[in-house]
């Protein structure tokens, strides 16, 4: 008997649905079901490469550049690359050298060059403050071409210094930027102008965690460099303790005034004002997600006493803002007597049931499970529905979720393979 042919359009779409499955297994399974099944099978398995997820992540690296050297069809597959450094205890038997491999690893320039398609990137430095100059002459050059793909959507850098501002500009025309721990170069020259795009920039979402107050005051620069209007939508942004941080997030602010989602996530440790912010300068606002911390630390000016501020921000005009969805983040919740819960979220309830949140259609509680223990967390779930009478009577829906911490480094997604 011969053996039965499948159309290779049939193929395709059998592949197709598993692939929207995530089913790495059964993806690879079929990559060796027959010739017809490799080719679409690796367009699903290596659309997603995470190098910062096992370690030592060098030896994953180079698994991956030998793999890519073999098979070179296979970089057009890959759309997102996570690229992780080596965490000190990997360092441990490295003493007197540099802690980076990444820095000066010769591969980097051949193996971002068969990347044709990538549309996210995420770099980290696992260890330490990493400085550009320390960057081989070959790697800054490689990374600098990345950032000029035209299919790159999503870019995240984390625990970097020294980058230059022409750099950064080019960042300005992904749609997804993330900057953790990363100060930019101020010493030089300024380019005002966004290159090639001087009217305007695509960029949609920013999210910066632990920027400088100079890193935020180049990005207000550049801001004042485009003469169109912003197409910023979501803004998160997690402070640091350093003088001038909240000053020049206002004034970013000020650039993107259309945003839509806003996100204050402070750190769960200690309290921090958010002095000039003002949220009412986003008229077109619907989510705002506020990171609520219930630490003992924090207990001297109560845990909602900063989101209360913020949200009285959006409640002074006459008219009802657009608000339609509060996230309240919460982490570190602690045992207290029922009278006292209830207590300490009175003045939510009584703010958020005011006429000025009359487009409010959820408030969403979250719990982070990493800061919060699962005996406090069953504890909360039972006195929740008595803590914001108020709003759940008017209608607005309230619900409760348990979470693990997201790394949004990586924006587009977390299926395919960990090298």
């Amino acid at each position: 008997m011969s053996s039965l042919v499948l159309p290779q359009e049939l193929v395709n779409i059998i592949i197709d649905e598993v692939g929207k499955l995530d089913d790495i297994p059964t993806l690879k399974a079929c990559s060796l079901v027959a010739l017809s099944f490799v080719f679409p099978a690796q367009q699903h398995l290596f659309q997603v490469i995470d190098l910062d997820r096992r370690s030592p992540r060098k030896k994953y690296f180079q698994k991956f550049y030998r793999l890519l050297i073999s098979k070179p069809h296979i970089g057009t597959h890959v759309q997102q690359l996570r690229l992780g450094d080596d965490t000190d205890e990997d360092y441990s038997w490295r003493i007197g050298k540099d802690s980076s491999w990444i820095a000066k690893a010769k591969e980097i320039p051949r193996l971002l060059h068969m990347l044709s398609k990538l549309r996210a990137f995420s770099l980290t430095f696992n260890s330490e403050m990493v400085a550009w100059s320390s960057l081989s002459a070959s790697n800054q050059t490689a990374l600098s071409s990345l950032f000029d793909l035209e299919s790159l959507r999503s870019v995240s850098l984390e625990f970097m210094t020294g980058i230059p501002p022409a750099i950064i500009s080019k960042l300005y025309k992904v749609k997804a930027l993330g900057l953790s721990c990363v100060e930019v170069d101020t010493s030089g020259k300024f380019p005002f102008l966004l290159p090639n795009t001087a009217s305007s920039s695509p960029l949609q979402t920013l999210h910066l965690r632990g920027a400088t107050p100079a890193t935020i005051t180049s990005m207000v620069r550049f801001s004042e460099g485009a003469s169109g209007s912003s197409m910023l939508q979501k803004l998160s942004i997690t402070p640091t303790f350093e003088a001038g941080f909240c000053e020049a997030v206002f004034e970013l602010m000020k650039h993107h005034r259309n945003v839509t989602h806003f996100e204050w996530l402070p750190s769960i440790h200690f309290y921090l004002s958010a002095g000039p912010i003002d949220l009412s300068i986003f008229p077109s606002l619907t989510t705002l997600t506020l990171l609520i911390s219930f630490r003992k630390a924090t207990a001297g000016h109560g845990p909602f006493s900063e989101a209360i501020r913020l949200l009285t921000q959006l409640s002074s005009s006459e008219q009802p803002n657009r608000i339609e969805t509060v996230i309240l983040d919460c982490h570190c919740i602690r045992s207290s007597e029922a009278k006292a819960r209830r207590v300490e979220w009175r003045p939510m309830d009584k703010l958020l049931s005011k006429s000025a949140f009359a487009n409010l259609k959820e408030v969403k509680v979250q719990l982070a499970a990493k800061t919060c223990s699962a005996a406090e967390r069953a504890n909360f779930v039972l006195a929740f529905q008595h803590l914001l009478p108020k709003v759940e009577e008017r209608g607005t829906l309230i619900s409760l979720h348990n979470y693990d911490l997201a790394d949004d480094r990586f924006f587009m997604g977390e299926k395919g393979l960990s090298m």
